[in-house]
């Protein structure tokens, strides 16, 4: 796991790909899935409902919180993608070409 987190790291072609999947998932459950969870259940054990603003409060800091860290894991492990692939990290601001990067980019032995 701090293989993930440290930018000086390469993240093989192999891994790369389960490794967005599962980011995407995770901002599915996180975004789609706990909102979710929210509305279903929004009573206490004995029946009186939860606050609105207790639940919007949690909602707030948890997405900005969530989001922050789903966002640094991405760059980093797109950062450690292409060192993997010996191609420049400014490439990374391309739209379009650094996702044919990311996924087709061959891995290069240093």
């Amino acid at each position: 796991m701090l293989d993930i987190i440290d930018p000086r790291r390469k993240i093989s072609q192999f891994y790369f790909s389960p490794m967005m999947l599962l980011l995407a998932a995770l901002v599915l459950i996180g975004y789609i899935g706990v909102p979710a969870l929210f509305i279903g259940m929004a009573a206490d054990d004995d029946g009186t409902l939860v606050p609105v603003e207790a639940t919007r409060e949690f909602a707030f800091w948890g997405y900005w919180i969530g989001g922050i860290l789903l966002a640094y894991f991405m760059l980093v492990i797109c950062i450690n993608r292409m060192r993997a692939a010996s191609q420049s990290l400014w490439w990374l601001l391309v739209p379009g070409y650094n996702v044919y990067l990311l996924f087709k980019a061959p891995d290069v032995s240093s």
